[in-house]
């Protein structure tokens, strides 16, 4: 049954009975609580513990919809536990590899926590409610760190420079009262907490035990009286590490104090879209696990890439004919000739997984090796990376966008979002500073927007200025299910699997089923992406049961395949 593609390796029975008790009575908060703690400590503990170095891979992939099931379970409880359970939320999203959900779930539990500290007199403050709001700023930072956009991280720091103050000030009182704790670890822990381009992460430390649903009754039963609006966030003490690996190709999660790769991989994953390199953070020296460094990649081979997508016929073909105009307005400068002024900014507009941003990135790059940008970066942005919460603050934050953007592209996604605040909304500030900006370097930046079709048409045709700068449009359509099956079986090859003929059968049925009735905003490239893990988990619970990892573990059966899901 579909149910089996969530199971834990090993841990079959107990997850199915405590999905049942929790099944059967969801207002149960013990029965919640229980389910949750079974599947943080699955999902959030060392791969080492558990299974043999051959088989971490297959534990890994088990990981990935267990996650997806975890959030589930939580977003479904009452809000007033946001700050308690949004965190758990946020690092699951992060080990999903969706960095913009776990920033946004983060800011989400952050204003919750800033909401309850504010609440209460200074005095009455307790250090675990401080200590937590400032993991969840530290934690906000890692993902800006990691997404190329550190402008972001500096103005949250600053935000909240106050209370980092503050327990600075803390720590010096209690190293100075207290000369027999250990001062270098003391002074380590607060550098590492208020480090500007951060290499750890903060998980959440509310489940502590078996039991963590009668512990997690009693906390909520203590606090309904007290009148704080929220139930406070609760992150670990010691930080687990983020190693990038050297291709800049996988994200490694580990224990903190690691001593080898091995035992204290707590999770490994395919995430390639940094906003731009990121030099700052350590990689495990793991040849098994990492791709060699790749060379810096010529004109020939970054067109022969964009030639090769999967799909998108119309796109490339767009593409390549901006690619020739460029080509031929070069040499035209070369020879002295005169050149009319020209918007080199474009609009993309359609559904979600549709490979926006993958022909930005590589259009970047196209235009760098061409000459025409002077770094060739891609800088992704949304709403959250432009908009302030207080009247000047939007401008600064995105003027410190675009210039990280210089000599390269910013893509603004949902980008409409900027237009939908109404009168008073900063958003409006945004689009002003960006249009000066867009004239002020339009030799040395162009920027993409990107969204929806048919808000993206009412958003440019809100300001009659957005409109005159953009003036090509690309229209990435949905892909057809022959397109679907193509991405399925390139990834497989990617990850040394195939499709056994009768599952590459039931695939194209499927597919075609599926997008004959797609809802509108139907994920493409990133549905494909789900299935492949939902049907890589369903072969690992396969070959658990059978005792034997080595028989099979590169072919995807039918059997796999019905178990996944194309959503």
């Amino acid at each position: 049954m579909t149910e089996g593609v969530n199971y834990p390796l090993g841990k079959i029975d107990e997850y199915a009975a405590l999905l049942e008790q929790y099944t059967d009575n969801p207002d149960d908060i013990e029965a919640f609580g229980n389910l949750v703690g079974f599947l943080d400590e699955y999902i959030f503990s060392a791969a080492g513990y558990r299974y043999e170095e051959e088989h971490q891979m297959a534990y890994f992939d088990s990981k990935l919809p267990l996650a997806k099931r975890l959030i589930d379970f939580l977003m479904d409880q009452d809000e007033r536990l946001t700050p308690l359970l949004f965190p758990e939320i946020a690092q699951c999203f992060f080990v999903l590899g969706d960095w913009e959900l776990a920033a946004r779930t983060y800011e989400t539990a952050l204003l919750a926590q800033r909401t309850l500290l504010e609440v209460k007199d200074p005095i009455d403050r307790t250090m675990m409610e401080t200590d937590a709001l400032l993991r969840l700023v530290h934690n906000l930072c890692l993902i800006y760190h990691l997404q190329g956009q550190d402008t972001a991280s500096r103005l949250l720091k600053a935000e909240y420079r106050a209370y980092f103050n503050e327990e600075a000030e803390l720590v010096s009182d209690v190293i100075a009262n207290h000369p027999d704790l250990p001062k270098e670890k003391m002074i380590a822990d607060f550098t590492e907490l208020d480090a500007d381009a951060p290499q750890t992460i903060y998980l959440s430390d509310w489940l502590l035990a078996d039991d963590f649903g009668g512990l997690l009754k009693a906390r909520i039963d203590d606090w309904q009286g007290s009148g704080v609006p929220y139930l406070t966030a609760d992150m670990a003490r010691e930080p687990s590490r983020v190693m990038i690996g050297e291709d800049q190709h996988w994200v490694y999660l580990t224990e903190y104090d690691y001593q080898d790769l091995t035992g204290s991989l707590i999770c490994v994953f395919e995430h390639p879209n940094f906003g731009e390199k990121v030099e700052s953070t350590e990689v495990a020296k793991d040849e098994k696990a990492t791709e060699p460094v790749p060379t810096k990649k010529d004109l020939s081979t970054l067109l022969a890439e964009l030639n090769d997508l999967v799909g998108l016929a119309a796109v490339k073909a767009d593409v390549n004919s901006l690619i020739n105009f460029q080509k031929a307005r070069r040499l035209r400068e070369q020879r002295g000739l005169a050149q009319p002024p020209m918007s080199m900014h474009l609009v993309f507009t359609g559904n979600p997984g549709t490979g926006k941003t993958t022909v930005a990135r590589l259009l970047a790059q196209i235009y760098h090796q061409m000459g025409i940008l002077s770094k060739g970066r891609l800088v992704e942005v949304d709403r959250a990376s432009l908009v302030g919460g207080y009247v000047g603050q939007t401008a600064i934050k995105t003027k410190e966008v675009i210039e990280s953007a210089l000599g390269g592209i910013l893509f603004i996604d949902e980008a409409y979002t900027l237009a939908n605040g109404g009168a008073n909304d900063y958003g409006q500030e945004a689009i002003d500073t960006l249009l000066k900006a867009m004239e002020d370097h339009r030799e040395d930046l162009i920027v993409i927007v990107a969204g929806y079709p048919d808000q993206m048409a009412r958003f440019l045709n809100s300001n009659p200025g957005l409109k005159s700068r953009f003036n090509k449009y690309l229209t990435f359509e949905d892909y057809q299910p022959a397109e679907l099956v193509a991405m399925l079986e390139q990834r497989c090859t990617q990850y040394g699997v195939q499709l056994d003929p009768a599952a590459l059968t039931y695939v194209q049925d499927y597919f075609a089923t599926v997008c004959a009735q797609k809802p509108v905003n139907f994920a493409n490239g990133r549905a494909v992406r789900n299935f492949l893990e939902d049907a890589l988990t369903a072969q690992a619970n396969r070959l658990a049961a059978s005792d034997d990892f080595e028989a099979g573990l590169t072919i995807l059966t039918r059997a796999d395949v019905e178990l996944a899901q194309l959503e």
